[in-house]
């Protein structure tokens, strides 16, 4: 690229319509093409200067005016098979305004996002497409409508965009995009021009409903919460991301019945466990779940709250603790010993990571450590059958009795003993051979595809954890 379109596009980005004009009459290209060798999508790669005055925050009708004026093609497309009309309708604008790309500082399309409805209307003036839909599925409908713009919206049906019967994704659904940006007036729209308020594309509208208006409207629609990925729903989507208000107002229209009552219990499960939310723990308690039933698959709140380790899915220890303290406080048993679970001590020495965090918990408010599970099982065999180090030394600190032996005649030592010889023979091993799994020992085949010495790092690291734990143990 020359200098002189090198400067068209910066004054094309910063809406400087006079120097745009300038630089065309002196000779620079109004089709040049920006060889920037972009990382971020195909949607920034081969843009024009007229992608650029349409989409940037900065520029402005003006500037498009001038480059349509002094010969700039609208139908030009980019990599990503989008014209400008795409990015003046909002087009990259969620994208981003988000963490996901996380452009770097000084990146050219850094705070990209803009467009307008008169930029609009001067592209669509100039022979645009308002039913242009690019590769991504992401139409000229959807972009407006995730631009929260009910403006450039109207725009687009007066224009003849059409909506469609079938969106390839959830990301493309126009009532999904217009619920996500927080415009009760977008949503309104689609709604009155026939858009169907239950559309299903893994989850509905009510999942991406930002504001407890735009819930009660499609709710009144005729919008219920449904299941997505099989297990979670509107409620836990409201929860997930941070829309308290959401989450009350769906709460508040349960029925008072069974089928109600098992929608908030499971819900208080997921939040206590997979999601770990204290703050959607105390919504759900003070709407009144049963902090004690027993739903989803661990078992009560406080079971599934315990199966969550202390590092699972980069959870900070903070929400593990004030989980726990939320449910106790609401009544939730310590002891609770279920047939298929256990106790909560048993979840949190033998869960998904360890929890020493709930075990100490556990144990700070009387937690029997030496409950037995339906197979005989104590607390402490589960920490000694998976080598979990600190639940040990915790459980031992606490008196939990060594000696107990379970239906099968095996005592902690026993288990152990098995842990530590399963590592042995791990370490003596090529890193990567298959092997049957005993005693809770993994069978490697995780890490058949790592790194050799990060694998090998890995298996002395969980032998060393073994041998920790039969020293504190101690002898027989």
């Amino acid at each position: 690229m020359n200098d002189k379109d090198r400067l068209l596009f910066a004054a094309a980005r910063e809406g400087d319509s006079a120097e745009v004009r300038r630089l065309i009459e002196a000779g620079a290209d109004p089709n040049a093409v920006d060889p920037f060798d972009c990382d971020h999508g195909s949607f920034l790669i081969d843009l024009t200067p007229m992608m650029v005055a349409a989409g940037s925050p900065r520029s402005n009708a003006d500037t498009v005016k001038a480059l349509i004026d002094l010969g700039a093609e609208p139908k030009i497309m980019s990599k990503g098979g989008t014209t400008a009309l795409w990015y003046a309708a909002g087009g990259l604008g969620f994208n981003l305004k988000t963490t996901e790309w996380e452009l770097e500082e000084g990146h050219p399309y850094l705070d990209w996002g803009g467009g307008d409805v008169d930029r609009m209307r001067l592209l669509l003036d100039a022979g645009g497409d308002p039913n242009e839909t690019p590769n991504n599925g992401r139409s000229l409908i959807n972009e407006a409508a995730a631009s929260g713009d009910a403006e450039r919206l109207r725009l687009l049906l007066e224009s003849g965009a059409k909506l469609r019967s079938k969106y390839q994704g959830s990301y493309c659904v126009p009532l999904f995009s217009a619920a996500e940006s927080g415009s009760l007036e977008c949503v309104q729209i689609l709604l009155d021009q026939g858009f169907p308020a239950n559309y299903e594309e893994n989850g509905n509208a009510l999942d991406k409903a930002r504001t407890m208006e735009i819930a009660a409207l499609l709710w009144n629609a005729g919008v219920r919460p449904v299941e997505k990925f099989g297990f979670f729903n509107s409620v836990d989507s409201a929860f997930e991301n941070g829309r308290y208000d959401v989450a009350r107002f769906m709460l508040s229209k349960l029925p008072q019945s069974e089928d109600g009552a098992a929608f908030l219990n499971g819900a208080l499960s997921k939040a206590s466990g997979t999601r770990m939310n204290p703050q959607a723990v105390r919504v759900l308690l003070e709407t009144g779940a049963d902090v004690n039933a027993q739903c989803g698959c661990m078992g009560s709140a406080l079971h599934s709250a315990c199966w969550q380790g202390d590092g699972n899915g980069g959870r900070p220890i903070e929400h593990v603790r004030e989980t726990l303290e939320l449910l106790i406080a609401a009544g939730a048993q310590v002891d609770l010993n279920l047939p298929d679970y256990g106790t909560p001590l048993h979840q949190a020495v033998y869960g998904d990571w360890d929890s020493p965090t709930a075990t100490g918990v556990l144990i700070q408010h009387g937690a029997p450590v030496d409950a037995q599970d339906s197979k005989g099982r104590t607390a402490l065999m589960h920490a000694c059958m998976v080598g979990e180090v600190e639940c040990v030394r915790l459980l031992l600190a606490a008196y939990a009795d060594r000696n107990i032996r379970d239906h099968s005649g095996f005592a902690a030592r026993d288990y152990a003993e098995s842990h530590l010889k399963a590592w042995l023979e791990i370490v003596a091993e090529p890193v990567g051979k298959k092997r049957k799994q005993k005693f809770g020992v993994p069978t490697g085949q995780q890490w058949q595809k790592e790194d050799p010495q990060v694998a090998r790092a890995r298996h002395h690291e969980a032998l060393s954890k073994a041998e920790e734990v039969m020293r504190l143990l101690g002898a027989d």
